[in-house]
């Protein structure tokens, strides 16, 4: 196809060009989507360290505050053995219930996140096959235009 006899090709090319270009950027849009994502499951890491070490902190803060009041407050050595006993079993507990909680949040971010990608994956490439038929049928178009000025100009 000549550019020279079809004074209609520039147009095509824009045509195409642009959809080549919005077709990138949607590719473009789509892995940003998908990188957030990611980014998110990876944050979730980070919080439960933190939530970690700040019930770690609460659990330092209870026992010691056992020590002095044994310290300050005289009694049956016994009571107090109890109390450290029943103090340290419920935190433990604590941490179970929250380390069950954080993999139950875990597996279930990271199942929906592969979800997610495989969705955005097969919408890509629902949108790929249609820009590509769109931009064949513009050849189509555009031969049919070419063959239509060339008739043209005889």
């Amino acid at each position: 196809m000549s550019e020279t006899s079809n004074p209609f090709a520039q147009m095509f090319e824009m045509q195409r060009r642009s959809m080549e270009q919005s077709q990138k950027l949607f590719h473009q849009s789509l892995d940003f989507q998908k990188q957030s994502v990611k980014l998110f499951r990876d944050s979730m890491q980070s919080q439960k360290s933190v939530q970690q070490k700040g019930m770690d902190v609460s659990q330092t803060a209870v026992e010691a505050y056992l020590d002095m009041l044994e310290a300050t407050v005289p009694g049956d050595e016994k009571a107090y053995d109890n109390l450290h006993e029943a103090v340290a079993d419920q935190f433990e507990a604590f941490h179970d219930v929250n380390e069950e909680s954080w993999a139950a949040l875990q597996e279930t971010l990271e199942e929906n996140g592969d979800a997610y990608d495989e969705f955005v994956d097969q919408y890509a490439e629902y949108v790929d096959d249609s820009v590509d038929a769109y931009v064949q049928a513009l050849g189509q178009f555009e031969e049919q235009t070419e063959a239509v000025t060339v008739e043209l100009d005889e």
